[in-house]
Order: C-alpha cells, then sequence, then structure tokens
C-alpha cells in the first residue's frame, strides 16, 4: 500500500468531503465491544471446562493483552473515516482501510441510502464506487452529509 501512495502523485486537493464521523466512531466502539464481549465469552466457556490453573494464568493474560490493544487504537485513533478528493485521485483514510485510487479507474458511481444510513436515520446517503484494475472492484462510502450526486457528478466528470 506504501508503494502505491509513493508511485502515484497526488494533484491539487479539490475539497474535504463531509463524512459524519461521529457515526464512523459508534460502528468502531460497536465493533470493539462486540469482539471483546465475544472474546471474553469464549475464554469464559474454555475456564468451565478446563478449571486447571494454567488456564486462568493464560486466559488472564489474553484478557489483559486484549484490553490493552483496544485501550491503545481507542485512545490512538484521532480520525475515524475522511475522505479526500483530489484532481487525479480519491483519498480514504478510516479505520476499516486506507486507500489511495485514481479517478480515471472508476467506471461507475451509484449514489444509495445503505442499511447503515436507514439504521443510524441521520439523512446521510452512501457511494459505491467500482474501479477497473484494482485488486478491490468495489469501496462504499457511508454516512456522506453533502449532496452525494453532486459529488458523483465531480469524480465522474
Amino acid at each position: 500500500m506504501k508503494n502505491q501512495v509513493e508511485e502515484f502523485k497526488l494533484k491539487e486537493k479539490v475539497k474535504e468531503v463531509k463524512i459524519n464521523e461521529k457515526q464512523h466512531f459508534l460502528l468502531f466502539i460497536s465493533a470493539l465491544m462486540l469482539v471483546n464481549m465475544l472474546l471474553f465469552a469464549s475464554t469464559i466457556f474454555v475456564l468451565v471446562f478446563l478449571t486447571k490453573w494454567y488456564n486462568w494464568i493464560l486466559c488472564s493474560l489474553v484478557w489483559v493483552v486484549c484490553f490493552w490493544f483496544s485501550f491503545k487504537v481507542y485512545r490512538d485513533r484521532k480520525i475515524f473515516h475522511k475522505c479526500t478528493l483530489y484532481k487525479n485521485a480519491i483519498a480514504i483514510n478510516s479505520i476499516w482501510f486506507n486507500v489511495v485510487f485514481d479517478i480515471s479507474h472508476i467506471y461507475d458511481v451509484k449514489v444509495k441510502e445503505s442499511v447503515l444510513d436507514r439504521l443510524f436515520k441521520i439523512n446521510t446517503l452512501s457511494m459505491e464506487i467500482y474501479l477497473l484494475n484494482e485488486n478491490r472492484r468495489k469501496f462504499t462510502i457511508h454516512f456522506i452529509e453533502e449532496d452525494a450526486n453532486e459529488l458523483k457528478n465531480e469524480i465522474l466528470s
């Protein structure tokens, strides 16, 4: 990924896309809590059936390490989702992925109201970006607060 960013020179910045970062933050926190609760439940299950003393030490160690990494990720993350439109590229920096792709590789953009937009009921839209010549053929940008159809026209023009 670093090679792609270094090889691809970004031109002039057009604008920052207005995205509701609070919803990405809430989604991140809920995913983090869900994974930690699953870990806790599974280790409790192991401790109920395997009652040796070294299992308690091992599971306690796993809890501490996972809690520390979860807390560290939560503490160190400042930007939860940021999308920047350049003259020749779109850069997405988020908790889920960091990617820069050439606008010339985009062959279609669809604006829609996704399940997440309907679930949170905050009057935002999502945009599906379809790409050629990439490892990942489709990117979805959720919780766009500005006029998504106007943004689509800016990208495709």
